[in-house]
């Protein structure tokens, strides 16, 4: 007895190109949160909010900053930083949406024996890493060149192996569908 109505409507993606891949891309600091990480819900004030951000500051994504200054996730991916001993940081599931790249990224990481923290990084504290890249469906895995004046190398070697070992993970997912 109740009416339904489905509404379809397109998103638009943003897929990066080579050289975006090459070069990095620029992140920005956000200040927000969701108000149940656990849950995909469409916040079209919020999404309103952060496109209209990262049109202004030219960024491909921003990070997400909740009331205690810790970076929890992307607009729309996860985040990930690694330190000077190749150790990467990235929140623990219970602060965000785990996504599913996130989940293959994190299985390679332990299968290759890299070390990994659960723990959310405060955004003071961004000059105590090295690298940072985002995942996600679009953008797989991505290095970030900086994050507001921040700036990261992009010459990290445990990213580019992670970039490349999902790819293949991808791919070989693709053939044997």
């Amino acid at each position: 007895g109740q009416e339904h109505s489905v509404h379809i409507s397109y998103i638009k993606s943003s897929y990066p190109d080579d050289e975006t891949v090459r070069h990095g891309v620029p992140l920005i600091l956000y200040r927000a949160e969701r108000f149940d990480p656990g849950v995909k819900l469409l916040n079209n004030r919020l999404r309103l909010s952060v496109n209209e951000a990262l049109a202004k500051k030219k960024a491909y994504e921003a990070l997400l900053v909740n009331k205690d200054g810790f970076i929890t996730e992307g607009s729309r991916s996860n985040v990930f930083f690694v330190n000077g001993k190749g150790v990467l940081y990235t929140a623990p599931d219970s602060m965000i949406l785990p996504g599913i790249t996130r989940k293959y990224v994190i299985d390679i990481c332990r299968s290759e024996g890299y070390e990994l923290v659960f723990e959310a990084v405060r955004a003071s504290e961004l000059t105590g890493f090295q690298s940072v890249f985002i995942t996600g469906t679009s953008p797989m895995v991505l290095q970030a060149k900086s994050i507001d004046n921040h700036l990261f190398s992009i010459d990290n070697g445990i990213v580019k192996r992670l970039r490349i070992l999902y790819s293949k993970l991808a791919e070989d997912s693709i053939i044997k569908y």
